[in-house]
């Protein structure tokens, strides 16, 4: 398991509840959380660069409306406001009955971690 920053952590614990109340208004919602840090290293002829490259983080709510799929990214941390624009954006969704049903299987949870060849702190 890879260990989350502190607001990620506080989010991840509020998105099953958040799940079950964007599957109150449609047939079927996920939520995929994302964060991304490293370094830009800038290798040309004459010169080599390093640096830290800006951290970002943020959450993509993904909702089937029984047609089709759509979804919304935001870099909202907060889990109340996470929540809000949740709830905004299933409530602008149309849900259509075309008779297509998705089997998302048993719910899950899980953490993925790339792991880098050469560590950044040693360039």
């Amino acid at each position: 398991m890879t260990n989350l920053p502190r607001a990620l952590e506080h989010l991840k614990e509020s998105l099953p509840s958040l799940i079950d109340k964007m599957e109150r208004h449609v047939p079927y919602a996920a939520a995929l959380m994302q964060q991304q840090s490293g370094q830009t290293i800038t290798l040309g002829s004459h010169e080599q660069n390093a640096e830290p490259a800006d951290p970002r983080a943020g959450i993509v709510l993904s909702a089937w409306t029984g047609n089709h799929f759509v979804e919304h990214a935001t870099g909202e941390l907060n889990p109340d406001r996470v929540a809000d624009i949740a709830q905004e954006f299933v409530a602008g969704l149309r849900v259509e009955d075309d008779g297509i049903s998705i089997d998302p299987g048993e719910a899950m949870e899980r953490q993925y971690a790339t792991e880098c060849e050469i560590d950044p702190i040693t360039i």
